[in-house]
This record gives C-alpha cells, sequence and structure tokens, in this order.
C-alpha cells in the first residue's frame, strides 16, 4: 500500500521510530541548551521521550516534558500521552488514544484533554477512518465533543490510481455532515517508479478552485527526492520561489540538505543541514517525499547563510547523537509510530505575509514556529482541521513549524 503524500516539503531532524535497535539516544544542541533522551522497553517498543532545558547557571538539565507510548499485545501503538512539567510536577496535558480494525489498520483517533482541577480527561476531537479493500484511506472524519457528544466538523476526501493518492480534498461542515463546504485541496502526480513528482494546492475561492502554490520534485533512481522546486501562483503562471536540494549517501541517507530563496534573479540561501551516519539502520519511509534514514546519525550540523546570494554558510549548532547498547532488530509486528505521526497535513499559503493556514489531523496538537536560529518565537495550540495562524509580527525569512509530539517539521516561508 502506498503511503499518501501529506506533507509539503518536510524536513525531518533527529527522528528515530519505535521499531530500530536503539534503546536510548541523547540530542544535545551545543553549547548544551536542550536535550531529548529515548526509552525503549525490553521489546524494543519506543515507550518515552523526554525533552531536558540547560540552566547554564547550575550546569544541568531539567525536565520539561514528557511524552509516553503504550502498545498492544500486537505491537500496535495505541495511546500517546503528552505531560509537561508544572510547578516543578509532570503533569498530564493531552492523550491520544489509537483504535485499528480488523485487518489491523487504524480506524480512529481519538483526543483528549486534561482537566487539572478535575484531575481526569475529557473528549476533546476525534477522527475515523474509511477505507478501500486495499487498506487505503478514502475518507477521513472530523468529529469536536460538543456537550458530550459527538459533532461532525469536516471531513478529507482522497482519490487513488494504482494504489497512489491522486489527490485530497478538506471539506468543513457546520450542520453535522447534512451539507459540505470544499475548502482546500491537493492533487498529486507521480513518475513510472510511482515517486510524487508534483504536488499542488488549491483554496476555494467563489465557487471555483483556486491554485495557490505548488511543489515539483526531481528524483534519483533510488527515488530519493533529489531537487523541490516551490512555486507560488501569479494568476494563470507560476513563480518559483523557493528551491530545496538534498543530497544522499549509499545507504539512501540525508546526507545535505540547503534551501534557498527567489529573490530577483538569484537563488539566495536560507538554511543547511549536513549530516554523518553510523552503522546502517533499516527505518520504513512515512510518506513518499519524507527523508528516509537508514543509519544512526551521529552528528547534525545546521548552517546559516552570510557573505550575500552566493552559497556560503556559517555553522550555528551542531547536534551531538549518543546510543546506548543494542540489543536485537525491533519488536512488534503491527503499526508502529510512522502510522499516527500525521499530525497537520498541510501548510498554506506559501510564502505568505499576514495569515497561515494549518490543517491539522489531530487535535490538542502543541507545536512551535521556530526561526532559522532554532529560536522559537511562538507557541500555539492545534485543534482538528483548519487552524488560521497570524503571522503579521513575524519578520521575513523562512520558520518550521515543529510538532513536539514526534519532532516533526514542515517549513514555510514569510515575505513581507
Amino acid at each position: 500500500m502506498k503511503k499518501l503524500l501529506l506533507y509539503p516539503s518536510l524536513m525531518l531532524s533527529s527522528l528515530i521510530f519505535a521499531q530500530t535497535t536503539l534503546h536510548q539516544l541523547d540530542s544535545v544542541n551545543s553549547p548544551g541548551s536542550n536535550k531529548q533522551g529515548y526509552i525503549y522497553n525490553a521489546s524494543n517498543q519506543h515507550t518515552n521521550t523526554q525533552n531536558f532545558q540547560f540552566n547554564g547557571s547550575t550546569g544541568t538539565f531539567a525536565l520539561q516534558d514528557q511524552v509516553n507510548y503504550m502498545y498492544n499485545g500486537s505491537g500496535d501503538l495505541i495511546e500517546q500521552e503528552f505531560l509537561g512539567v508544572i510547578n516543578g510536577v509532570l503533569t498530564p496535558n493531552v492523550k491520544t488514544l489509537i483504535n485499528y480494525n480488523a485487518q489491523g489498520y487504524i480506524s480512529s483517533y481519538t483526543n483528549l484533554w486534561y482537566d487539572v482541577n478535575a484531575q481526569t480527561y475529557w473528549n476533546s476531537s476525534k477522527t475515523d477512518f474509511a477505507r478501500d479493500a486495499n487498506g487505503d484511506v478514502i475518507e477521513e472524519y472530523m468529529f469536536a465533543d460538543q456537550s458530550g457528544s459527538w459533532v461532525l466538523m469536516g471531513k478529507t476526501v482522497y482519490a487513488y490510481t494504482n494504489g497512489l493518492a491522486m489527490y485530497a480534498v478538506n471539506l468543513n461542515t457546520v450542520n453535522n455532515g447534512n451539507t459540505f463546504d470544499s475548502i482546500a485541496k491537493q492533487t498529486y502526480m507521480y513518475d513510472a517508479n510511482g515517486s510524487p513528482v508534483e504536488q499542488t494546492f488549491y483554496s476555494w475561492n467563489n465557487g471555483a478552485w483556486q491554485g495557490m502554490n505548488k511543489m515539483v520534485y526531481t528524483n534519483d533512481a533510488a527515488g530519493n527526492p533529489t531537487q523541490s522546486l516551490t512555486y507560488n501562483a501569479n494568476g494563470s503562471s507560476w513563480d518559483e520561489f523557493f528551491k530545496e536540494d538534498m543530497v544522499y549517501n549509499v545507504n539512501n541517507d540525508l546526507t545535505s540538505y540547503e534551501s534557498f530563496m527567489k529573490q530577483g534573479n538569484n537563488w539566495n540561501p536560507q538554511y543547511k543541514l549536513a549530516n554523518s551516519y553510523d552503522t546502517p539502520l533499516f527505518q520504513d519511509l512515512i510518506v513518499p517525499n519524507d527523508f528516509e534514514y537508514n543509519s544512526k546519525i551521529d552528528i547534525a550540523e545546521f548552517y546559516e547563510p552570510f557573505g550575500g546570494t552566493g552559497a556560503n554558510w556559517s555553522l550555528i549548532k551542531t547536534n551531538y547523537y549518543h546510543y546506548s547498547q543494542e540489543q536485537g532488530s525491533g519488536g512488534g509486528g503491527g503499526a508502529g509510530l510512522n502510522d499516527v505521526e500525521n499530525n497537520f497535513t498541510s501548510v498554506y499559503p506559501n510564502p505568505t505575509a499576514n495569515e497561515l493556514t494549518i490543517v491539522a489531523e489531530l487535535g490538542g496538537i502543541s507545536v512551535s514556529i521556530v526561526d532559522m536560529l532554532g529560536n522559537t518565537v511562538e507557541q500555539l495550540n492545534l485543534t482538528e482541521g483548519i487552524n488560521q495562524i497570524s503571522v503579521r509580527s513575524l519578520v521575513s525569512g523562512t520558520y518550521f513549524i515543529v510538532d513536539a509530539s514526534n519532532y516533526r517539521t514542515a517549513r514555510f516561508s514569510v515575505i513581507k
């Protein structure tokens, strides 16, 4: 079954999945500003992620938040719980429950929020999935809890050809599903090998689909995207404004990522990531245009541009990774974290000047807007479905939306 192409230009940085031989991983941003600890059980299932903040005055790391994962007997992830430190105490925040059908595919997510005063969880939102005989999702139904009852808020409809997603349409409703209003649409094109070559985003405007932006991909023989060109709609034509170049090693690991913004006739450098790796290790691809890590990352270096419009890079941050003793080759035969990390499905328009729309797969998800230097400029809690975010206070530049629950990163640009 082909995975859905859901993310506009994603970069996975320091992401380690459950089904690996690793028992623990620490990532330290020099000069020691934060650390992530990854904890595994005896079956090599990822059970906890802990985030620490460095305190320069004491020289110690303090726990900031934690994510807990629970599995059923088949190795399927059935619960994600997010906790934050409040007044020195690790306190529940939100929880996601995952259900599966008889074929082992995810049938629904249920999101709950924690009432600190009542010390209990309450329903917040949920998504139900309808699938075809191949297991591909053909419809998603998004519900919100209103006074103890589930009220339908919207849906997403998918269409496939030979197992490849051809389009996804987002619709809202305000009358519990009696009628639906179109909001956004994404269409997809592939090459003969099934690798994505084009992804186009539309918004519904005055009774017609209006193109907003699109990404055009160049792939190597192994299906890795080596370049992504992003275009912004300009009337009946498309103007290129953002470019990403990727390089891989013989194991199909991403070793270099560089992004550029078009200004006049020049491609001005924006961001660079360089990875080095240790022993090869298998890891699944989540969606067709994700970057695949087959090996353990030793060092990841982050750069910013300097010296005008040339591709000159200055090192600004280094992540170091440390691994515990390895045992086995992964546990659990069912769906792991890979199957439930599609928390936001689209981010548009890109670029933007005033407003950003995030279509969230799940509600109650905490995300951060991070600038090129890794500074958090805003923190948000997404509701399920359409989220309208004001970016009027942000200066022009490239930003990343970081999902704290699974460390996914979506890139967007602000141009004023």
